[in-house]
């Protein structure tokens, strides 16, 4: 998400933070590094309360219009992303974006079960939380039936025309 949105920022802005529940011993905030890898960004998680997350640098510059399209499907990282973004319309967002881990659960059918358990939260720099909260579009779409069986997306019709 951070390597998708650095382009639209065009240098590093932070754009929110990963947060865990405060304990002894855990390293200050850091920045989320560079790397694709999920377990070292698993490790940043939680070594650290807060991981900054912030756009990277070297990712070239879009200054071209952006307009982010959402609505109830819209989750977890996408929601950050769309958070950052100044242009954003649809419908409210889901309003998941914890942070979970997957453990599988052997003993109740060799594999074939596993539970999420929630390890952390996003906070954007102005202190939103977009948990059960969702992100509110700047304009609210509403989708047309008619035109969707005609095979036109009314959304992008309406973006298009805007722009």
């Amino acid at each position: 998400m951070l390597r998708a949105l650095s382009p639209f920022m065009c240098q590093p802005r932070e754009v929110g933070r990963i947060w865990r529940q405060k304990r002894a011993g855990s390293k200050p905030p850091q920045e989320l590094h560079d790397d694709l890898s999920a377990d070292a960004q698993l490790e940043q998680v939680t070594a650290s309360d807060e991981v900054i997350l912030k756009t990277f640098d070297g990712y070239g510059c879009f200054r071209g219009k952006t307009l982010v399209l959402v609505d109830q499907n819209t989750s977890s990282v996408s929601e950050i992303f769309a958070h950052a973004m100044p242009r954003v319309w649809g419908l409210l967002t889901a309003g998941q974006v914890v942070m979970a881990r997957w453990f599988s659960i052997s003993s109740l059918g060799g594999g074939d079960y596993a539970m999420s358990i929630p390890i952390a939260g996003f906070r954007a720099p102005n202190g939103d939380e977009i948990e059960r909260q969702g992100v509110r579009p700047s304009k609210v779409l509403t989708y047309d039936l008619k035109q969707a069986l005609k095979g036109v997306d009314n959304w992008v019709s309406e973006a298009r025309v805007s722009f």
